[in-house]
């Protein structure tokens, strides 16, 4: 079957839509995989049909056949991916897993676990287990590599929808929370990301010992590599309220500035006839930095595209770039479907794609010698507009905030963000070589301060951020409005320009008349025997905040008073803290029963703590009890 000249341009546009409907249709609906297998035939056939009736005349009907193929092509992909439930789970096994990621927590460790079987203590059933599970543990003594033998008490990650979705995302479907002495160490194995992680610790060791601040190498960790564990929680939600905490992700951002920066330094290349090895250069610099980042998934999908772009520029064949951004995509999601509701993955692709689609039908003037500086600043003014366009909808939908005063340090964060990068990545460079330079460390903490001061000025303005909840029906009408206004700007045609008009107005009134989802408000306890984490969600706002453990106190979280009791139940523990509360949390230290706490307090939310054992839950009282 020959391929339509209509498609030449960017024929995986159409296969990345396809597969996208795919991988929908096939989590939302639960198609398997013999729907898939049944669209790629009928896709095949139908192609086969229309290419000897000579059917391509008619240029609606050629995307057809593509699409349903490829949109089986999605849906195998996403059967083969399918999420695992924990109460489809069999109760009393033992579940073995490889640790693929430590993260420190107040009271131990999280562990990012690649589940691989279910065992069944009694009769030695082998149950296999495709997932990844987040498993809470009150130690610091896991690694990355380890194998896991532990009992498998999961649950749901969360009853909040919109965690769910993001944990979704990111393929996490189960949670756990163990003492450490149920968890097993049974070996170690090596992993095919061992050399990029150890690449990202010599990068972290290499800023820990140079002369920087404690914040700005917290702050250039974030930067270069995708290391926030140092970052000041503060400094992150200041350039959150201030629009710019795309600067603190590394992302397709980063890439595209160390591009430029690799493209400038092997600029002689061209003047020596190997332009080719300029392109390979430039594509293995980029696959070093993902290597530096840990092979950080943005930096992965960035790192995809650009390498596309530059074989297509070494073989010399025509193509455009967003053809190779939507090559990137479909390569992203057949190795992981569930990425696709990833936030970062849709909030990459989508203001790439509306930049490159967008940003040069917006700037006035025409592209010639004269203009081209006056068209440059504006499309610097264009720029951030445009990416602001797609994504208040998405970070409205996924975060539920949205920056208003977005464009000033936009604007400035254009010219100073490359050269920031640039001499945050040459003093890397340094260290890594054993050298420190303390006018370069200075140089770095000053733009650090100044950044800093100037997000928390315009994040402390009335008015930065807006809150918002979207209905999903919403988001998706307006961004299928977006869709049919970028076709309005390339055929200039005026149904396009009615369709846009049409689905941003009904996008408007999804918001004003349906539900928009806002969560009730609740108090949610996770954690361990070290740890808890309490989230208080008021008026759609969730604030977290960590209590100690083996205590009873009082705090106020988000404008609800929580009482803690995981201490030993004394009459004269009890004498200082208030007769009522908004939300009492039982504790797993606690020995006394309901009713001893029911004389002394009153409230209207009683919370079981994590780690309690089943059998001291059914020993408090029953499940109907607790308002959940």
């Amino acid at each position: 079957m020959t391929v339509p000249p209509q498609l030449g341009n960017a024929p995986f546009a159409a296969i990345l839509a396809g597969v996208c409907g795919g991988i929908v249709v096939s989590y939302r609906c639960g198609a398997g995989v013999w729907l898939g297998v049944t669209l790629v035939v009928s896709g095949l056939v139908a192609g086969l049909l229309m290419e000897r009736r000579r059917l391509y005349r008619r240029q609606w009907l050629l995307l057809l056949p593509l699409l349903t193929a490829f949109a089986g092509v999605g849906v195998m992909a996403a059967a083969v991916h399918a999420p695992v439930r924990a109460d489809d789970l069999p109760g009393g096994c033992l579940a073995r897993g490889v640790v693929r990621g430590v993260t420190p927590t107040d009271g131990g460790e999280r562990l990012e676990v690649e589940l691989q079987a279910l065992t069944h203590p009694g009769s030695g059933t082998v149950l296999p287990l495709r997932s990844r599970a987040y498993v809470y543990v009150d130690s610091a003594r896991f690694e990355r590599g380890q194998t896991l033998s532990f009992p498998g008490y999961f649950s749901e990650p969360a009853r909040d929808d919109s965690y769910r979705g993001y944990m979704f995302g990111k393929g996490v479907d189960l949670v756990a929370y163990l003492p450490d002495s149920l968890v097993v160490v049974t070996g170690s194995v090596p992993l095919w990301d061992d050399v990029p992680a150890a690449m990202q610790r010599s990068c972290v060791h290499a800023l820990d010992g140079s002369r920087l601040s404690v914040q700005g190498r917290g702050f250039l960790k974030a930067l270069l590599i995708g290391d926030r564990a140092e970052l000041d929680p503060d400094v992150r939600q200041d350039f959150a309220d201030a629009g710019i905490v795309h600067l603190l992700a590394v992302s397709g951002l980063h890439v595209g500035i160390l591009v430029a920066l690799v493209a400038l330094l092997l600029l002689p290349l061209n003047l020596l006839g190997l332009r080719w090895l300029r392109f390979l250069l430039v594509a293995a610099g980029v696959w070093v930095y993902a290597a530096l980042t840990g092979m950080n998934p943005p930096v992965v999908r960035a790192a995809v595209m650009v390498t596309c772009v530059m074989l297509s520029m070494l073989l010399e064949r025509p193509g455009t770039v967003l053809n190779s951004l939507c090559v990137a995509g479909c390569v992203i999601l057949l190795v992981d479907p569930r990425s696709l509701f990833d936030a970062g993955l849709l909030l990459s692709f989508m203001v790439t794609g509306a930049i490159m689609l967008f940003a040069e039908p917006l700037t006035p003037g025409r592209t010639n010698r004269r203009n081209r500086r006056r068209r440059g600043v504006l499309q610097m003014l264009v720029v951030p507009c445009v990416a602001f366009m797609v994504s208040w909808v998405l970070t409205a939908r996924y975060f539920h905030s949205v920056p208003l005063i977005f464009l000033p340090l936009n604007l400035l964060m254009a010219p100073l963000l490359p050269l920031y990068f640039w001499l945050g990545a040459g003093y890397l460079l340094l260290r890594l070589c054993g050298l420190d330079a303390g006018w370069w460390a200075a140089l770095l903490d000053g733009g650090y301060d100044c950044l800093r001061e100037m997000a928390g000025w315009i994040a402390s303005l009335p008015g930065a951020t807006c809150s918002i909840w979207l209905p999903e029906v919403a988001a998706w009408l307006y961004l299928g409005g977006v869709l049919a206004f970028a076709f309005a700007l390339v055929y200039k045609r005026r149904a396009w320009w009615g369709i846009a008009i049409a689905a941003a107005a009904a996008s408007m009134i999804a918001i004003c008349v349906l539900p928009t989802g806002c969560p009730p408000d609740r108090v949610e306890v996770t954690g361990n025997w070290k740890q808890t984490t309490v989230s208080v969600t008021t008026r759609g706002r969730t604030e977290r905040a960590s209590l100690p453990h083996d205590t009873l106190l009082t705090t106020r979280i988000n404008g609800r008073q929580i009482l803690l009791i995981d201490a030993p139940f004394a009459e004269s523990s009890v004498a200082s803290a208030p007769a009522s509360a908004d939300a009492i949390i039982i504790g797993p230290r606690y020995k006394g029963t309901l009713k001893q706490l029911q004389t002394h307090f009153k409230a209207d939310t009683i919370c079981l703590h994590p780690a309690l054992p089943l059998d001291r839950r059914d020993e408090l009282t029953t499940r109907s009890a607790f308002p959940f």
